[in-house]
């Protein structure tokens, strides 16, 4: 209930939908860090405002698991 699931913008299987890029498979570390910089500002542009709601009542364990979901999910 935190935040919208992932699927819903970036395809069933996590593999991206048009300009929207795939997620699944992604190290942990890289998506913790890319949801981090989200949610604190450090990245900018037409995606990052898109991301900046899903990520605004995520906290760091919440990043985290939804980061080592996404590595199993396979590229």
């Amino acid at each position: 209930g935190k935040t919208l699931a992932c699927a819903a913008c970036h395809g069933p299987d996590l593999k991206g939908v048009d300009l929207i890029p795939g997620i699944a498979g992604r190290s942990t570390s890289y998506t913790v860090r890319q949801l981090y910089d989200l949610k604190h500002g450090f990245r900018v542009g037409a995606f990052a405002v898109q991301m900046k709601e899903v990520v605004a009542n995520l906290n760091e364990e919440d990043m985290l698991a939804i980061a080592a979901y996404l590595a199993t999910q396979g590229p």
